[in-house]
């Protein structure tokens, strides 16, 4: 019987041992079974934004072609039809004519030229207007609100905290005001309504911008900006710019209730 009891005595080391072993070599095939799942995760994940990027970068490439297009015909039904106007008027000039029909048809060519100038300015300032360059985000948005209401009689309540509100580089400037001239395009088409708000504030290390409107509302948008027709390729559009800088895009409407659009952007992200 002694030798039963040493027996058992000296096998029970070597079964603490290979129940550690055991017990180390599941925890190892959990451990390899998590990280199997982390790297699967993570490669779904790559290739869902491998897939983002590509669908950004097409959506931007038709953007642009519908820009060109737009601009294309700007200039050829309103820039181009000045300037032929004017030249037929200046090719008048070498005809036979008395003093007072060559002074008229020299101040006619001349305020057609002076329009054509309107036009071409306007046209500029329009694309990229100076002072989002040379006075900041604030101002720029200032100077869209009066223009909005110039050219759509939409009336803008701009407000601005006092103080970080200026992204640090001009793209994401860049980014932010065409996305809010986008937005406040959408309330003059679809809202019914002749005012809009523009808030502007600084949130932890992002600059927050809340344009809302109290108009009819349209309940598809509602959380839907994926969609690459329609209304909603603006905001899917801005949205993807968003997305790839590290910011975010809200949309939350209801009809009946008005839109509220809420943008964020890293400062001074590159």
């Amino acid at each position: 019987m002694p030798e039963q009891g040493d027996r058992a005595h000296s096998d029970a080391p070597r079964d603490r041992l290979i129940n550690e072993c055991v017990a180390k070599l599941a925890q190892a095939r959990l451990d390899l079974h998590e990280e199997v799942l982390r790297r699967l995760q993570a490669e779904e994940a790559l290739e869902l934004r491998t897939a983002q990027l590509k669908s950004t970068a097409l959506e931007l490439t038709h953007a642009e072609q519908r820009e060109r297009q737009r601009l294309a015909e700007m200039l050829h039904d309103h820039v181009q039809q000045l300037l032929v106007g004017a030249q037929l008027k200046i090719a008048l000039l070498a005809t036979a004519m008395n003093q007072k029909q060559l002074r008229e048809t020299a101040r006619e060519a001349t305020g057609i030229l002076n329009e054509a100038i309107v036009q071409t300015r306007t046209l500029a300032v329009e694309l990229s207007p100076p002072v989002l360059f040379e006075g900041g985000l604030v101002p720029a948005l200032e100077w869209l609100g009066q223009w909005m209401h110039q050219k759509h009689g939409l009336t803008i309540r701009l407000t601005a905290s006092d103080k970080g509100l200026e992204a640090g580089d001009e793209q994401t400037r860049l980014m932010l005001f065409s996305a809010v001239r986008e937005l406040l395009f959408n309330v003059t088409k679809h809202a019914k309504v002749t005012d809009a708000s523009v808030q502007v504030q600084r949130v932890g290390d992002q600059i927050q911008i809340v344009v809302e409107d109290k108009g009819t509302g349209c309940a598809t948008l509602q959380g839907n900006t994926a969609g690459h027709t329609g209304d909603n390729l603006g905001l899917f559009n801005i949205r993807q710019r968003l997305d790839l800088i590290g910011g975010r895009f809200e949309v939350d409407s209801t009809p009946g209730k008005g839109c509220r659009f809420t943008l964020q952007a890293p400062v001074g992200q590159q």
